[in-house]
Parts: C-alpha cells; structure tokens; sequence
C-alpha cells in the first residue's frame, strides 16, 4: 500500500514505521540507496561482460567453472540483491519531521547515560542508514527498529528509557537517561 506522509499525523507515521508498512528514510539514505542501486547495475554489466569473455576463452562450458560462478552470480545472487533493494525503495518515505524541542525524533542526534555512567550518542535513524554504516556529524546511526531506537523515538530529554537487550537467551534490560538531544 502507498502511503502519502505529508497528509499523515506524526503518531500515524510512528506507527506504520514501527510495524514496517513504510521505512522512513533520510536525504542522506536516499542518496545513499540510489548509489546502491547503480553500483548494482554496473556489477550486472561487468558480469556479463566477464561471462562472455569467459565463454569465447574456454568455450567448453561443462568445465568451466569460472563460468559456473559468474552465471550463479547474474543468476542468483545479483537479482536477489537487487530485489531486495526495490522491495525496500519501494517503501522508502523520505521523512524530514519538524523538531519539537527536548524530544528524540527521527533524524535526530541523542545522547544517553547509562546507570553506570556511560555515555552514548546515537543519531535516530532509518533501517537503511543504519545497513548501510551512515553518520552524521560523527555520529552513527541506529535504527528506530532496534530495541534502543524504538525505546528512545519520542522519548524527552531527562526521561529514563528501558532496553531490552536479548543477548545470547537470556533476557537483559539496560536503563538509560537521555542526557541531550540535537
């Protein structure tokens, strides 16, 4: 289904974003995400281009496995990806929300406190930013997904947030303080 998020409340846009109907994206994912998509067009020439050349080189082809590999990639592995890759443009939404002031949004920057006194900074971020290893000043970004995105989207600054870590079968909760937000 397609979504239209500029006519949709902000609570609407949680929701389906937290149940994955839509996957929130940033300008900087989307760029991000059409590199991708390229990137995966000029593997799939260079594929072909290799197969040929492979075929002309050794034209027996029941031992050539050479061959063999390359046709699996442009075969299977290549469209998979690229598969993968359409089925998530598809319900990329690119989201640039008003900021209400002392509130984890996304595309925002937060800085948490754990009990211990640790400090972390997380930029609340898309799936897409967080595969793909982006940052922003500095900062990485982590997924609304995750358990500490979706415990920390919406939260205020000073509110004490729980995580449910699961970590090797056993259940674990970290509670963290959102120390700052920009």
């Amino acid at each position: 289904m397609n979504y239209d998020i500029t006519q949709l409340k902000f609570k609407e846009i949680r929701e389906l974003a937290l149940a994955e109907e839509i996957i929130l994206i940033t300008p900087a994912g989307m760029d991000k995400q059409k590199l991708q998509a390229k990137a995966m067009e000029a593997e799939a020439k260079e594929l072909k281009k290799k197969l040929g050349e492979t075929a002309h080189e050794y034209p027996d082809l029941r031992e050539n496995a050479t061959f063999d590999v390359l046709s699996a990639q442009l075969e299977h592995q290549l469209p998979e990806q690229q598969l993968a890759l359409r089925r998530q443009r598809l319900k990329s939404q690119l989201y640039a929300p008003k900021r209400k002031v002392g509130v984890v949004g996304f595309d925002a920057i937060c800085q948490l406190e754990n009990v211990d006194g640790q400090l972390y900074e997380y930029w609340l971020a898309g799936p897409v930013e967080a595969a793909l290893n982006l940052e922003r000043a500095g900062v990485a970004a982590i997924s609304y997904l995750s358990p500490i995105g979706r415990a920390i989207w919406n939260a205020k600054l000073g509110d004490t947030v729980e995580v449910h870590l699961p970590a090797s079968g056993r259940e674990r909760f970290v509670l963290y303080t959102i120390t700052g937000i920009s």
